[in-house]
């Protein structure tokens, strides 16, 4: 076709449904002149397995438009290129394509990886972030051509990432047992999980699970009858009192470091952060031990995480009123909207409206849970998203500007203050520049809202997910 959108739906139409005969046009349609045919080509490549187009796919995975990018990333990892990896490394710095590389070193990467995967997942919060890194460091540190010490090491890390994100995304499941092989398993693990290998669960091994999506969920999907033990290690600089959110379809028994913190004997629907409760964290590595319960006709769901509760009783109780009620989406997105409510707009782009000085919230729901996007609102130097941190200047009149770099040349630089406005100041007049933890975003927003508008706002910005073509 002429049309150059008519072509990329026919190209993204061969891939979807694996026409095995348009694979042959796919390399010629990588160099097209127009940029979304090039990007559907990059996708098709991948779902086709169109081997010739790796050279093409390898020089456009340094294209200018990150959604080109992106795509060629994608179809190299569906081929299995391995050099895509220095590739994916490289794109770990950009926003756009992080997930993208992530998924790329994954799967074809390897321990030597590890430093900059846990280095992006430390500075980002997004919970897909943090679901793979450590999903790639826990599967790389089962590799049997590793020593010991580089196998405890990749554990550590995983531990410590989860206790630095206070979410637990890997986990030892097995199951279904009979409920007596279910209480030793449970016992021998408040011991010592290296105890469990002397536990007899039957022909029922233990395996690896993941969490996916914002709350790190994690699905058994045997529904066969019996319970299931799953555990969680995560480590903690310091003791501290924690409240741990979970949820599952299942009846929950549930114990931090051999000691019973929760019994729920009820099945109930799945429901995020349902179920929370106040725990003790010890100094190092604690480990959190579930038994789930049998869920007629279904497969069984659950997550965990938990946070440090605030000092601020105020802002215990918004948290609170927006975990247990939800709220009117339609009412929370008129305030989003209002900038003199809600100051949302004057940093944030969401889909077509806002300013892009602070983090880009289109699609926010499905990348953070929702205690963080509550947590980030109440307390914005909580947890600052990587390139948004703060900086203080000090100009030769006097004047002191705190603010987000915008941009820089090597005459100007521009700074966003907390009010969304812009100021070019010129280099020669800075007489002393430093950058700092805060975060640029004001506290105390939440003050010009009742609670009910709290939740209202938190509920939009949870169910603000991303649509075909954003």
């Amino acid at each position: 076709s002429e049309s150059a959108p008519v072509r990329a739906a026919a190209v993204e139409v061969i891939g979807a449904l694996r026409i095995a005969d348009g694979a042959v046009a796919i390399p010629s349609l990588l160099n097209d002149k127009w940029p979304e045919v090039r990007v559907a080509a990059a996708v098709a490549a991948g779902q086709l397995e169109v081997r010739p187009a790796i050279p093409t796919l390898l020089e456009r995975a340094r294209d200018d438009d990150s959604g080109m990018r992106r795509a060629c990333l994608d179809a190299l990892r569906q081929l299995k290129e391995p050099l895509v990896v220095p590739l994916a490394v490289a794109a770990l710095s950009d926003p756009t394509t992080q997930l993208s590389a992530l998924q790329c070193l994954a799967e074809l990467g390897g321990p030597e990886n590890s430093p900059i995967v846990i280095k992006v997942a430390t500075r980002n919060s997004s919970s897909d972030v943090v679901n793979l890194a450590i999903q790639s460091l826990s599967s790389w540190s089962q590799r049997e051509e590793l020593t010991v010490e580089r196998q405890t090491e990749l554990d550590l890390s995983v531990r410590e990432l989860q206790g630095a994100s206070g979410i637990l995304a890997a986990w030892n499941v097995v199951g279904p047992l009979p409920p007596n092989a279910a209480s030793a398993v449970v016992e021998l693990l408040g011991v010592d999980s290296q105890s469990v290998a002397k536990a007899d669960t039957g022909n029922e091994p233990w395996i690896h699970l993941f969490g996916v999506g914002p709350d790190s969920r994690l699905r058994a999907d045997t529904k066969a009858s019996g319970v299931r033990v799953a555990y969680s290690e995560f480590h903690v600089t310091d003791p501290a009192t924690a409240q741990v959110l979970m949820s599952s379809n299942a009846p929950l028994r549930v114990w931090l470091n051999g000691k019973s913190v929760l019994t729920r004997a009820e099945p109930r629907r799945f429901q995020p952060d349902a179920d929370r409760f106040e725990v003790e964290l010890a100094q190092g590595t604690n480990r959190l031990v579930i038994q789930l319960g049998v869920v007629p006709d279904a497969a069984i769901e659950f997550h965990v995480r938990f946070r440090q509760k605030s000092s601020r009783a105020e802002h215990e109780a918004l948290v609170e009123a927006a975990l247990a009620r939800t709220g009117n989406v339609e009412r929370g997105r008129k305030l989003f909207l209002n900038v003199e409510k809600s100051n949302c707009l004057k940093c944030h782009r969401l889909g077509e409206q806002g300013e892009k000085i602070g983090p880009e919230l289109t699609g926010i729901g499905s990348r953070f849970s929702r205690i963080h996007i509550i947590e980030s609102l109440l307390d914005p130097s909580r947890t600052i998203a990587a390139g948004f941190q703060s900086q203080t200047v000090a100009m030769t009149d006097g004047r002191v500007l705190s603010g987000l770099k915008i941009s820089e040349t090597v005459d100007t630089l521009v700074l966003a203050d907390n009010q969304g406005k812009k100021h070019s100041l010129r280099k020669a007049d800075i007489e002393e520049s430093q950058a700092h933890a805060g975060s640029v975003m004001p506290d105390g927003l939440e003050k010009t809202l009742t609670v009910d508008e709290f939740v209202d706002l938190i509920t939009f910005l949870t169910s603000e997910k991303p649509t075909p073509g954003r």
